[in-house]
């Protein structure tokens, strides 16, 4: 019999229960449902509802909102309290549930609410053979861990069917609390020092009093954990529990121990953010109201899908409090969203509601703007109820006022103020075709824009370009960039910008934003009358190649830069150019398409063109410059795709030698990589881990620029260090290496995801190899194929050929004196085994070197085949 069921029973046992009920659950229930006790007491003397149906209606209220355990610990203090004995002895004793750990909470959990990737992956962990698993949900207030572990809980697999314990340890009291309420439920004869023991050896002892009650695996959550309630250290002591344990936390290294798992839970996607906003405004009750409201403090990120649903959908069953709350709760997160959070009830039946409390708001805003210093703090609040009202509804005048102000203010807060306005107004993106989206409230204030003096928004768009510095800063100045270029006055005036603005955004790395901008850019200049846009015309188009192929698509970039050079190239060969010619332009271009075929893979195409703008460099710059010295250090890594090694590394070290004596440290340390990985290449391990280390040596400030960069020369290094059997220093490199990736690229970046197998591949070998095995891996070791980055940096995968070097014939260290001796015939096996294994090194190295000679001399046959062809 269930616990519910059982209580309910001994409720309808006890006939003066009727008398009291309303005073236990007082004391149990929230205000919410304390508010209905009167409609419940009709509805009984009404006959419409039973005493049975009243009870379980009460435990059901009770258990959702309390949980089970914690529901029983406060009916039975408050039953005894009341004197209601009785009952009291019978919940008591009771015994007869068959899962007495299920916390039941039915509280907040919808179907659709998305985390199935984590919900997986929980289930995986708890169906995992071994028993005593961590696991540990990390990230932001509000991001829904807790409603994560619900989920979980309800899932079909675990609901009903594992036994489940819930402790809050968000605070000390929480915490012993929640730790009584289990004990005194489930564990009545255990004694317990709940007021004077440390509540982490209170939890251990009663986890593993739990585990050896119950002939399965279990789960333990721990919500809301810090270093305060939960202490890390406890965490080994669980693992004897038999339980799977789950915990909550903000700091996703707190609780890393060797066994434990780490989920991170960020904002949900956004079909399942979708799915929770059309739920909620089909239920159209006050309730579902707050929880919309809730559901957008904690996702701001949505708020423009959330914005869009309750525009188009009729919200009913809402009382003017809840829009009054509603918000005040967007106030308090951010002043500048107020227009944003009026237009989501514009078309709803509580329009002149919002009218009113808008009128309070202008009256508010007026009150507060009768001294200068608020003058210009007024005219940014007028923007912002001009988002809400629309054209219909507001004064030009209020509007020249506001952009005039702005123009003349120099006033950084009030700037950004505006700015900020702005940023919440456009709430544009950025897709892979379609580029930037307006909505329909900025595509109205626009049309005001149209009237204002031309060189007053001239003005505003420059100050905005100069004061735009983050990524959803700058995507708000180009939508407006966008319409204010329709403008003819001032079209021409705004386009000597754009390789101003195309550089901010390489610089930002804003790649498919630079491609839709140099795209609008060429069109608005093709579509111009006047002849003096050429030279704009031809770096825009070179702009947008480079985007092209930062974007992927190498394939158009280098049909882009041929029809470029082909339309402004005046000479066949570089041959030809006379010295009082230089082209510095089309060499430029050339470089470009040069790179286009090496991102491709394409190296022969790459190396040609290499060659020739080399040639052209040198007649331009001359030998001894840093112009010709990069063309050197391009060629070494198209010769690297063609696997020309030794003519690689013979370039590369010249380009080093070049920039050591000029005193370009920048440049020579990124060669220095090279050739460290070069000689990783080579199986020249300790030659490699020298180059690497050169590089990181030197101070962070000097590779600001790289790094990320410098993140491969820690990985390289980390590799190179297992290979010379320093394998605990290698996988401590390595994981150093992981935690900046994650950090500076993401932990879904495919150099990150590479560090990690390299980890857990360095981790099994260490820990699972001898040394036979050992000598087998470094045997049978080969090339290994490019990471992600290497494979997109010419200077990144630089590789020697591989040296034959002669491994000494020595005799045996030790001689064999007994042949009696196991110990000393084991040794002499040994030496002879690891002696034929340099033998056989040896020969794999020497084939090796006759494959890559054979190759070399194959090219080179084949190129002068073809060029006697052409001739």
């Amino acid at each position: 019999m269930s616990v519910i069921k059982f209580i309910k029973e001994a409720f309808l046992k006890d006939k003066t229960f009727h008398n009291k009920w309303r005073e236990i659950f007082t004391e149990i229930l929230s205000d919410e449902k304390i508010a209905e006790f009167g409609t419940w007491e009709q509805s009984l003397i009404a006959g419409s509802m039973t005493l049975e149906h009243l009870y379980q209606k009460l435990l059901d209220h009770a258990t959702s909102e309390r949980g089970e355990a914690h529901m029983l610990g406060l009916l039975k203090e408050t039953l005894k309290k009341s004197n209601c004995l009785q009952i009291y002895g019978s919940v008591q004793s009771y015994q007869g549930h068959s899962y007495p750990y299920w916390v039941n909470i039915n509280n907040g959990i919808n179907p659709f609410y998305g985390r199935d990737k984590q919900i997986s992956k929980l289930l995986r962990i708890y169906f995992k053979p071994t028993s005593g698993e961590i696991v540990t949900l990390c990230g932001l207030p509000g991001m829904g861990k807790t409603e994560l572990v619900k989920q979980f809980l309800h899932n079909e697999q675990i609901k009903n069917k594992v036994p489940c314990i819930w402790i809050g340890t968000d605070s000390l009291p929480r915490f012993k609390q929640d730790l009584a309420n289990v004990a005194e439920s489930y564990l009545p004869n255990l004694t317990l020092d709940f007021n004077k023991g440390d509540p982490g050896s209170l939890l251990v002892t009663i986890a593993i009093h739990i585990g050896k009650s119950t002939n399965q695996k279990w789960i333990l959550i721990l919500d809301g954990c810090t270093a305060d309630t939960v202490a890390p250290s406890i965490l080994e002591n669980l693992v004897d529990s038999k339980a799977m344990v789950i915990l909550t936390c903000l700091d996703r290294n707190l609780y890393f121990i060797q066994r434990s798992h780490l989920i991170d839970v960020t904002e949900l996607d956004e079909e399942s953010a979708l799915k929770f906003v059309k739920y909620y405004l089909k239920l159209e009750t006050e309730a579902s109201m707050r929880q919309l409201c809730q559901f957008v403090n904690n996702y701001p990120l949505a708020l423009e899908k959330v914005t869009f649903y309750l525009k188009y959908k009729q919200i009913h069953y809402v009382s003017k409090d809840t829009i009054h709350d509603y918000i005040e709760e967007c106030k308090s997160r951010s002043e500048t969203l107020i227009s944003i959070e009026f237009a989501q009830f514009s078309g709803s039946k509580y329009g002149k509601t919002i009218q009113e409390t808008l009128a309070t708001t202008i009256d508010r805003v007026q009150a507060q703007s009768n001294t200068a210093d608020g003058k210009n703090g007024y005219s940014f609040k007028l923007l912002q109820i001009i988002a809400f009202l629309g054209p219909d509804h507001v004064d030009l005048k209020f509007l020249r006022q506001a952009f005039t102000c702005w123009e003349l203010s120099f006033d950084d807060t009030v700037f950004q103020d505006s700015l900020n306005f702005l940023n919440a107004l456009c709430l544009i993106k950025c897709e892979a075709e379609i580029g930037l989206q307006m909505n329909t409230t900025v595509q109205q204030v626009v049309r005001y824009l149209k009237p204002i003096d031309s060189q007053t928004l001239h003005n505003i768009l420059i100050k905005l370009e100069t004061k735009c510095e983050s990524v959803s800063e700058i995507r708000h100045f180009l939508c407006i960039w966008e319409h204010a270029m329709k403008e003819k006055a001032i079209c021409l005036k705004l386009i000597v910008m754009a390789p101003q603005i195309s550089k901010r955004l390489d610089q930002c790395c804003m790649y498919s934003e630079s491609l839709w901008f140099a795209q609008r850019t060429i069109n608005n200049l093709c579509e111009s009358e006047s002849s003096q846009n050429s030279e704009l015309l031809l770096e825009m188009k070179t702009n947008y190649g480079l985007a092209l192929r930062r974007v992927g698509k190498g394939e158009e970039a280098i049909a882009l830069f041929t029809e470029i050079i082909n339309a402004h190239k005046p000479y066949d060969e570089p041959s030809d150019i006379p010295s009082d010619k230089p082209i510095e332009g089309i060499l430029k271009i050339q470089q470009h398409l040069a790179n286009s075929y090496y991102t491709i893979q394409k190296f022969d195409e790459a190396l040609d063109l290499y060659e020739q703008v080399l040639v052209g460099k040198i007649k331009i710059y001359g030998e001894n410059s840093r112009e010709v010295n990069q063309c050197h250090s391009n060629i070494a890594g198209a010769l690297i795709g063609i696997k020309r090694f030794y003519d690689a590394e013979v370039k590369l070290k010249g380009v080093l030698n070049w920039q050591k004596r000029n005193n370009m440290p920048e440049d020579a340390l990124r060669v220095t990589h090279s050739l460290g990985y070069c000689y990783y290449k080579t199986k020249n391990y300790a030659q490699a881990k020298n180059q690497f280390e050169v590089v990181l040596r030197q101070p962070d400030d000097r590779l600001q620029a790289n790094a990320a960069k410098r993140l491969i020369t820690g990985y390289m290094l980390g590799r190179t260090l297992f290979h010379l059997n320093e394998k605990n220093l290698a996988v401590k490199t390595l994981e150093e290496i992981f935690q900046k990736q994650v950090n500076l690229i993401g932990a879904d970046n495919q150099d990150t995801l590479d560090t990690k197998k390299k980890i857990d591949k360095y981790m099994k070998q260490n820990h699972g190899d001898n040394l036979t095995k050992f000598d087998k891996v470094n045997l049978e070791h080969d090339v290994d194929s490019l990471t992600f980055s290497e494979r997109n940096s010419i200077l990144e995968v630089p590789i020697k050929p591989l040296h034959a070097e002669e491994f000494p014939d020595g005799e045996l260290s030790t001689q064999l004196r007994d042949a009696d001796d196991l110990t000393l015939l084991k040794i002499n096996y040994l030496e002879q085994k690891n002696h034929l294994k340099q033998k056989k090194r040896l020969i794999n190295k020497r084939i090796h070197n006759l494959k890559l000679q054979y190759n070399e001399k194959k090219v080179k046959l084949m190129r002068k085949i073809s060029q006697s062809k052409g001739k």
